[in-house]
């Protein structure tokens, strides 16, 4: 069959196309949205869909934003000559003639049939699954289940789409009867099947059957046994009892001296808290009456003071040494010596002055004794002392040129106004040690020391109290307190009332062991006791339940071997569907596998030339000549290369559309359906393509323009 020219009318994106084919290959080329799949579909519309506007493919090809419903006229050529199918959607009306010849073909099924005859196709999809091939297809061929979707579609179209189907489910149905009729025959299972179901019921009614049988003797025997499990049960009962009791008593009494150690701890160690806290109470109160004022001080008052003292004391011998040397007589002269500079009577000078300010800031400080006033008054000591005897050095030296040059100041100054800041120093001392309650600078030393006894012992309390009470408040250690007694009293009334039943631990043991013992020999006894009381009651029951189950046992016996006969039927039904299936997929296998592997080999310029047809579902398998083994179906789409799996995938689409046309030479469309291909396997393809376009027409839709060096020999169709 090649087709001729197609006519279409207000078809999707189309309100007029016309476009003629050539016979051979046919290269139809646009950009997207210029209507190449619309062309395809109404190429498929023209040759397998009814004509109605009233169908939803129908309605579906209607051209947009138009109420007019489509038009659709093909011509195409087969051995018989020349034909024109049209299909009016609109008026639901269609019809095949041939040019020239009045008798036209009017009813659908004809028309249809007549088609099919032309294509070699009688199942459309078949038709769509083989030789149309779209770039979706090509697309979903990458994905998951991939290779099985080839493998499936393959035998679909080997056994057929609907019997594939309807065989899969009839041997997966009687796949899942034959397990659940076998279940739990072979193997022990929780949820036996319908044959073990019934065996096993079959096996209580004939226990229960043998039970009935019992004779009189037997019966008396069991009744004597009966009672004498029954006393037994009550005299081992009792004793359990008592040693339970016992035994619970002890345990009560091990918990409650635990409790009662638990709770004196707890309530032991309230009261060392409450007596922290009141020793730390009595030390600040002490430490309150004792060192008024004591608290304020800095840590390092003692220290402090000590150097002031010692500053005053070095100005005073100082002042004293000083008068000393004015009172000795003048000594003889002596050698001239050598003159003193300018300069070292201004720096002696300065010396006097610099001690003098420094002296009067220190005392300006503040009142109380502290570091930064001794940290000033000792150098401004030592810069008077320098700079009085630099100044007496100089005088004695050279009285003279200190006359003369007038310029110098009077060492009796500097040192009246040092002997004043000294002595509001030592008022300022008088004060500080009036502040803190002391007399004199020993009495504070003392007392100081004293104070700081107290201080660690209040700290080494405070600390003490800290850890006993764990981040607790007093109140809540009072709550404990209480509820630790109250503990404590009712473990000793426990202990005191349940004294008496004290045993030693080892005897206790013993009583643990005995107890045990007795349960198990209880637990045995009553098991006997109802497995007796049992079968007394069933076999002194009416005479008519035997009748009864009598006839339930037959009932399962036959049950059962229905249910066998079920399994051998079922079981041969599938086996010889899936032989059937098997002979089917067999006997495509050899020539699936030769044609297919031809043509791999040609798109694949001879690479890959051994293709393997799995007998069993028709997966394919491909040897790799790099891999130096065969890929199986598995993983065969993710070993190959997407082009290289798309060329399988095509050579086996073009090989089906020959076995199942059976030579009728159906046209090929191929709507983008190689996008996979590089530059490489597009001219191989392409050159495959113009040798099958010389006996089947061959329709190739792009929106590229990779085609555009191979459009020699070729019907080119530019819909731009």
């Amino acid at each position: 069959m090649r087709l001729k020219r197609l006519h279409a009318e207000h078809f999707r994106r189309f309100a007029d196309v016309d476009i003629e084919f050539a016979p051979g290959l046919n290269l139809i080329r646009g950009p997207n949205e210029s209507g190449k799949s619309t062309i395809v579909r109404a190429l498929l519309a023209a040759m397998f869909e009814k004509a109605g506007a009233s169908t939803a493919k129908g309605r579906a090809h209607r051209r947009w934003g138009s109420s007019r419903e489509p038009f659709v006229m093909l011509e195409f050529t087969d051995d018989d000559g020349e034909y024109r199918l049209v299909k009016d959607f609109g008026e639901g009306k269609v019809y095949l003639e041939q040019p020239g010849d009045a008798k036209r073909l009017g009813s659908a099924r004809a028309v249809d049939s007549k088609i099919a005859d032309a294509l070699g196709f009688r199942d459309p999809s078949l038709y769509l699954r083989t030789a149309c091939v779209t770039h979706d297809q090509m697309v979903s061929l990458g994905e998951d289940g991939g290779a099985k979707k080839l493998a499936a579609m393959l035998r679909e179209i080997v056994v057929g789409s609907n019997e594939s189907a309807v065989m899969e489910r009839a041997v997966k149905e009687l796949s899942a009867e034959v397990d659940e009729l076998k279940r739990g025959l072979e193997r022990p299972t929780n949820n036996p099947g319908t044959i073990k179901r019934l065996q096993e019921e079959r096996e209580v009614y004939m226990t229960r059957q043998k039970d009935l049988t019992l004779s009189s003797s037997d019966f008396d025997e069991q009744e004597t046994r009966l009672a004498e499990v029954q006393r037994a049960i009550e005299q081992k009962s009792a004793r359990v009892a008592d040693l339970s009791e016992l035994i619970e008593k002890n345990h009560r009494l091990s918990d409650a001296a635990r409790k009662l150690n638990e709770s004196s701890n707890r309530f032991d160690a309230a009261d060392r808290a409450r007596e922290a806290g009141v020793k730390l109470e009595k030390l600040d109160a002490e430490i309150d009456a004792r060192f008024d004022g004591f608290r304020d001080l800095d840590p390092g008052a003692a220290a402090e003071l000590r150097r002031a003292i010692g500053v005053r004391e070095s100005l005073d011998s100082l002042r004293a040494d000083l008068a000393q040397e004015a009172e000795e007589p003048e000594p003889e002269p002596e050698p001239e010596p050598e003159p003193v500079k300018q300069g070292s009577r201004r720096l002696a000078i300065g010396c006097l002055a610099a001690g003098v300010v420094l002296l009067v800031l220190a005392i300006a400080l503040g009142s109380a004794v502290n570091a930064g006033l001794f940290a000033i008054a000792l150098p401004a000591a030592l810069a008077l002392a320098a700079g009085a005897y630099m100044l007496a050095r100089d005088r004695a030296a050279n009285p003279v040129a200190t006359e003369e040059t007038g310029k110098t100041e009077s060492l009796e100054e500097p040192l009246s106004r040092a002997e004043a800041e000294v002595a509001k120093l030592e008022d300022r001392e008088v004060e500080f040690l009036e502040s803190v309650g002391c007399k004199d600078a020993d009495e504070f030393f003392d007392r100081f020391d004293d104070f700081e006894d107290l201080m660690a012992e209040r700290k080494e309390a405070a600390a003490a109290l800290k850890a006993l009470l764990g981040g607790r408040s007093f109140k809540q250690l009072v709550v404990e307190r209480r509820k630790a007694a109250l503990d404590v009293s009712a473990c000793e009334e426990t202990i005191e009332e349940i004294e008496a039943y004290r045993v030693a631990p080892d005897k206790l043991e013993a009583l643990g062991r005995e107890l045990k013992s007795l349960a198990r020999e209880v637990d045995e006894l009553a098991t006997e006791r109802d497995g007796l009381s049992f079968h007394l009651i069933k076999t002194a029951s009416d005479p008519e339940e035997a009748a009864k189950i009598e006839e339930i046992v037959t009932w399962l016996w036959e049950a059962e071997q229905s249910a066998r006969r079920r399994l051998r039927v079922y079981t041969l039904a599938r086996d010889c569907m899936r032989q059937a299936s098997g002979e089917m997929l067999a006997s495509a296998v050899p020539v699936l596998a030769e044609s297919v592997g031809r043509t791999f080999a040609r798109l694949t310029g001879g690479r890959y030339q051994d293709v393997e047809v799995s007998e069993s579902d028709l997966a394919i398998s491909v040897y790799s000549p790099e891999k130096g083994d065969t890929i199986g179906a598995d993983e065969l789409l993710s070993t190959l290369s997407k082009g290289t799996a798309s060329q399988l995938y095509l050579s086996a689409r073009l090989e089906l559309v020959d076995l199942l046309s059976r030579g009728r030479k159906p046209p090929l469309i191929f709507d983008d359906s190689f996008s996979y291909f590089d530059e490489d396997r597009l001219a191989l393809l392409w050159d495959f393509l113009k040798e099958v376009a010389s006996e089947e027409q061959v329709l190739v839709f792009t929106c590229t323009d990779r085609y555009d060096d191979l459009t020699d020999g070729v019907h080119l169709i530019d819909l731009g």
